[in-house]
């Protein structure tokens, strides 16, 4: 090992969640008693800085090409990051608390469908992508969304992205990202095990280790996610309902957005009109009637005067006019450029679902979409709405503005002025009767979010049929359990040439496991330090790193398990020559997090303000 010059954290660090990025020199580290997680870089400079605002961290999981990052909280949710941008891509909700997370990206097994992948049909790929809100750069969720269907429309299609969060006795898997399958049980509930690591053999074949707390011991078991083989047709059933769960959130957030940017505008409109009803209440007259009197008659009472002149006035008419417009136009853009373009892509892709219900022939259970067609229809009666309400925009709009110039006209009129502009007055009257106090814009989100409620709820029933036939082919293998050793504090589990290392640390005693998990032949070694061990680290080439007071040590493991023989030993860690110590000048190690991929790790001190990086094997 070859340790580089220490170097200090802009702040102190509480280092309840460490972990280094899988392709990139990005170390992501928890401050403030997990509510923030901060992103560095190798040299120190700080990256990202994210604000968890409910909740504590748990876990931090890397996405293994590094472009995404789950943050694992308490109060049953995860946050999934994309660690170009620290956009937040979409918030998973668990039935329980996670404890910790382990991502796999994998190429999806063979198909037994002999049509597969001879034509890409997938529309969605030659559409332009969805413009960002106006707002977006204040509105983040909006923008993030966005993201989200943009990240995933590009996945691969033969890639398998599988993000398991494990609670005490069950697992939640969520497929790229956005699908969340819903809660597995792969331990009985009457159990008193509880999962604290795992590990993955194959897209199929999954290991966790379990500590119970009655017989204070580990215990090795296994569980499978079958649905992989079982279904041909699950990348592209799932990718495309990930993209559809995307748009939701899209749509939701536009429907937020909506209502903020028509709010300036009716609420300009009932002060307006609300100072001049309370005038007239007091003489038991209407504000309509007394505008339409005026508009047909030309005479006015006191009050409209007042109002007219004083309320209203010229900059009054101005602003009225302005914020107006800005409202008919931010709306009718907003409809046409992101409702409009968001539910064709949702049809699109109910369409594609339907077409793949249809031809899944080979699959021996096929999936039950009855609420597909409901969803499909509830979409276009969304997208029906949009358009006539565009309709309702444009004809208000005009109505709107035959009004202003009247009262400007009239404002002109009473200052001895001859207006410049002409009104028609039948598109006055109808819009004092119509529209003055109840304009179509009121309407407008809450007939959308109504009939947007009715797509969710058919397409949360279609999403339960997809996933209730994945949950049912995730399977514990009740068979198996591996005893393995006491129950200790801290474990890292990997598979290194087909065999499972275990590796977990009690006081001095390190423990090492190597587990056939085919044969279920199990061989250990303990070691023991004459110091207290503080953290330890499992690499891909089965090298050990572990923390004893200031010193790094890497223990290479394979000539340990040459004897095939060996059932179990014990030794001293002078009996070892394997051992590389490495002293950090004046930094006492507490914790490490080691990249194997890219020979490089970092040791953080007991202090939390130090760290160090440093090379897992001598570079020049």
């Amino acid at each position: 090992m070859t340790s580089l010059v220490p170097k200090v954290f802009p702040e102190a660090v509480d280092a309840l969640c460490y972990s280094w990025c899988p392709t990139m020199d990005l170390v992501a580290i928890t401050v403030g008693n997990g509510k923030r997680v901060l992103i560095f870089r190798m040299n120190g400079t700080k990256v990202w800085d994210i604000p968890i605002n409910q909740g504590i961290v748990k876990d931090l999981v890397w996405r293994p090409d590094g472009k995404q990052l789950a943050i694992t909280l308490t109060k049953s949710q995860t946050l999934v990051y994309d660690t170009n941008t620290a956009r937040l891509l979409s918030t998973l909700s668990t039935t329980q608390d996670a404890n910790f997370g382990h991502w796999i990206v994998s190429d999806a097994p063979p198909t037994n469908n002999k049509f597969a992948g001879i034509i890409d049909s997938d529309v969605m790929k030659s559409l332009p992508r969805l413009p960002p809100l106006p707002s977006s750069s204040k509105t983040a969720h909006t923008f993030a969304t966005r993201e989200a269907i943009d990240v995933i429309q590009h996945e691969k299609n033969n890639m398998m992205d599988l993000l398991f969060l494990f609670g005490d006795k069950d697992v939640t898997i969520t497929l790229h990202g956005l699908f969340l399958l819903g809660s597995v049980n792969i331990i009985p509930q009457d159990s008193d095990d509880d999962i604290v690591n795992a590990a993955t053999r194959t897209v199929e074949d999954h290991y966790v280790l379990t500590s119970s707390f009655t017989t204070m011991q580990h215990t090795l078991r296994r569980f499978s996610t079958q649905f992989v083989q079982s279904y041909d047709f699950l990348q592209d059933i799932t990718l495309s309902s990930s993209k559809i769960i995307a748009l939701l959130g899209y749509i939701e957030e536009i429907l937020i957005f909506s209502t903020q940017a028509i709010k300036a505008y009716t609420e300009f409109n009932t002060k307006f009109v609300g100072i001049l009803k309370e005038e007239l209440t007091n003489k038991n007259e209407v504000v309509v009637g007394e505008l339409y009197n005026l508009l047909l008659t030309g005479m006015m009472n006191d009050e409209v005067k007042d109002w007219i002149q004083n309320t209203v006035g010229d900059r009054g008419v101005k602003r009225w006019s302005k914020i107006g417009e800005t409202a008919f136009e931010s709306t009718r853009r907003t409809i046409l450029y992101h409702l409009v373009p968001a539910c064709e892509r949702l049809i699109l892709l109910l369409s594609k679902l339907n077409s793949m219900s249809k031809s899944s022939v080979t699959l021996s259970e096929k999936f039950e979409l009855e609420h597909l067609n409901n969803s499909s229809q509830a979409v276009k009666k969304l997208l029906k709405l949009l358009f006539d309400f565009v309709f309702k925009i444009n004809r208000e709009q005009e109505l709107f503005n035959s009004f202003i110039i009247w009262i400007h006209s009239t404002l002109s009129e009473l200052q001895d002025e001859i207006p410049k502009e002409k009104y028609v007055t039948s598109e006055v009257s109808t819009f004092i009767n119509d529209h003055l106090e109840k304009t179509v814009l009121m309407m407008l989100v809450p007939y959308l979010r109504r009939n947007f409620n009715e797509v969710k709820i058919h397409t949360h029933d279609m999403f339960e049929s997809i996933k209730s036939h994945i949950r049912s082919s995730i399977t514990p293998d009740n068979s198996f359990a591996i005893p393995l050793g006491r129950c200790t504090e801290k474990q890292a589990m990997k598979f290194i040439d087909g065999e499972l290392y275990v590796v977990s640390y009690y006081e001095t005693t390190l423990d090492i496991y190597k587990v056939d998990v085919t044969s279920q032949n199990t061989r250990s070694t303990s070691v023991v330090f004459p110091n207290e061990i503080k953290d330890v680290q499992l690499t891909e080439d089965a090298q050990v790193f572990i923390t004893i007071e200031s010193s790094l040590l890497r223990i290479d493991t394979s000539p340990l398990f040459i004897n095939s023989d060996l059932i179990s030993q014990k030794l001293q860690h002078t009996d070892i020559a394997t051992i590389s110590h490495d002293e950090v000048s004046g930094l006492n190690v507490k914790h490490i997090t080691i990249n194997g991929a890219r020979n490089i790790g970092c040791a953080i001190s007991e202090d939390l303000l130090r760290y160090t990086i440093f090379f897992l094997h001598e570079e020049d």
